[in-house]
């Protein structure tokens, strides 16, 4: 007589502890970018004004940059509570966050490279320096954050696979 084995189950050999640890650093992960995404897009919407002025200042028409301002921090806020209240059951949002970075941190790049460039307008008012004056602090702050996106991404595809 044999036996019914379940092929999928060693796959992926995870101890216990490493399993709980890379549990718990996908759910800071997800935490802090919902805090971040949250936190600029409840700025921008606030306070819209340093958003069209960096989007005017990169070449976007007059009539689209309060359109433009206005759906980034629409969502900045969709992704930051999708991200909440998804949980590490899809990783979607992880993805769709690092795809909206990759964006943000073009915009960055081209707005650091215009002269007399303004506030990028990230975090709406709340942003003190200038593109110009910052440097590179916003490009490697989005590839701080893309790490996050990655490991929130990964550890909910592992957990979802059950493979944690």
């Amino acid at each position: 007589m044999s036996t019914i084995t379940n092929p999928g189950a060693d796959t992926f050999p995870c101890r216990p502890r490493r399993a709980a640890l890379l549990l718990k650093a996908g759910r800071a992960a997800e935490l802090l970018l919902a805090v971040v995404f949250l936190w600029a897009g409840v700025a921008k919407l606030m306070d819209p004004n340093e958003a069209r002025r960096a989007l005017y200042a990169v070449g976007f028409p007059l009539q689209s940059v309060t359109f433009i301002a206005y759906g980034a921090a629409f969502v900045d806020v969709l992704l930051g509570c999708l991200l909440v209240s998804n949980g590490l059951r899809r990783s979607w949002p992880a993805i769709a966050m690092a795809v909206v970075l990759a964006g943000y941190t073009g915009f960055l790049v081209v707005l650091m490279n215009t002269s007399d460039a303004p506030d990028c307008g990230c975090f709406g008012s709340s942003s003190s320096a200038t593109a110009a004056e910052a440097s590179w602090w916003p490009v490697a702050r989005n590839g701080g954050l893309l790490g996050l996106c990655a490991i929130a991404a990964m550890t909910s595809f592992l957990q979802r696979r059950k493979l944690l």
